[in-house]
């Protein structure tokens, strides 16, 4: 049995204990979690007995017959042809109850039409029942997402290396971008973020053409993807000479984030990580310009459970063996010196932490005196 068949059997155990009769997974991350195939706009159904089948557009048919082990590949023109195909099948095995894959990426009305045109069946929503099943993640997965920290890592060493004063920040991106590629990223989870002087106040602002300056301090947030996975790693540097006002906060934001590191171990709740990063922020006095919202889950997509930021409830999440987690997402912004970040991913091993993305972090880069 593959691993991906495996993943659907135990999927198909939790809709059983839950009393659903089929599972719509819609989001492309699962999809390849599922099948291990990767299309535009695929849909795969998981009834809770028997075989799945997957809905691609009509010119993937035979290349997704190829590339998983499902072998019912239904096929569609349009999103009224994917929902009927879905509805049928519903109709056809009487279904009472079916999931749907729903998150914050994905429209609500699919959950309307559905109901509207097959009353009987209740529409449920599956989205934690399947992020149950991908937060820990296995060997495969693991390896993965190791291989994509080692081109984050070597991305980040090619940026850094290319930072001086005249360069602009869509240059730096393009060039971490392409030594990303060439280890064989297929590409990024998110843009690919260079923001310098100050538009390192940002969190997350698009590259644009500024040329670099002396005395700038310059964000770089990495998230190469490798077979569908994803890793994250973000640095600041700083070019010139450093104030003492640049010094003092790198120092407190890396302290934050060495100690939050340090307390990554199983049983440790995501809430008690966030509580420890803002005590040491605000005994240094710049409670007032942290965000929580100290790291995420990553691996399918740059976001995963837990993610505190956009799912308050996700500081309840109490870390496991073999989750995936980034420490150090909010950027500590403070008008008149500038932004910092210092983000890296982690795997929580049975006693601790294994730090994926390994790269220096003390105030590197073209720093003098």
């Amino acid at each position: 049995m593959s691993v991906y068949e495996s993943r659907t059997r135990r999927l198909q155990n939790l809709l059983r204990r839950n009393g659903v009769d089929a599972a719509v997974i819609l989001s492309l991350g699962s999809y390849l979690y599922f099948t291990g195939d990767v299309r535009k706009q695929p849909r795969v159904v998981i009834p809770s007995e028997g075989e799945p089948f997957l809905i691609v557009f009509e010119s993937e048919e035979e290349e997704a017959k190829n590339n998983t082990w499902i072998r019912d590949v239904r096929t569609y023109r349009s999103l009224h042809q994917m929902m009927a195909a879905i509805m049928t099948a519903a109709k056809e095995q009487k279904w009472k109850k079916v999931g749907f894959e729903f998150d914050f990426f994905l429209p609500a009305f699919l959950n309307e039409r559905f109901k509207m045109a097959v009353p009987t069946v209740e529409v449920v929503d599956i989205h934690e029942l399947v992020t149950s099943l991908k937060m820990i993640k296995d060997e495969q997965e693991i390896g993965l997402i190791r291989k994509a920290a080692e081109i984050a890592v070597e991305g980040m060493k090619t940026a850094i290396e290319y930072v001086e004063e005249g360069v602009t920040e869509n240059e730096v991106a393009a060039e971490a971008e392409y030594a990303m590629r060439k280890l064989g990223a297929e590409g990024t989870a998110f843009p690919t973020f260079v923001n310098s002087g100050p538009r390192s106040l940002w969190l997350h602002g698009l590259v644009t053409h500024r040329k670099i300056e002396e005395g700038d301090l310059v964000i770089i947030d990495l998230g190469p993807v490798y077979h569908g996975y994803a890793a994250n790693m973000c640095r600041t540097i700083n070019v010139g000479s450093a104030s003492e006002g640049k010094r003092r906060l790198y120092n407190v934001y890396l302290t934050m984030q060495r100690t939050v590191i340090n307390n990554v171990k199983p049983g440790v709740k995501v809430l008690d990580l966030e509580n420890l990063a803002f005590k040491i922020v605000r005994d240094a006095g710049y409670g007032e310009y942290y965000v929580r919202g100290i790291g995420h889950g990553i691996g399918l997509t740059f976001e995963e459970t837990p993610m505190p930021t956009i799912f308050p409830q996700d500081v309840l999440v109490e870390l496991r063996p073999k989750m995936v987690f980034t420490v150090g997402h909010p950027v500590l912004s403070v008008p008149g010196i500038g932004g910092v970040r210092i983000e890296d991913t982690l795997l929580v091993t049975e006693d601790g932490n294994e730090k994926l993305t390994e790269y220096p972090d003390t105030l590197i880069g073209r720093v003098n005196g």
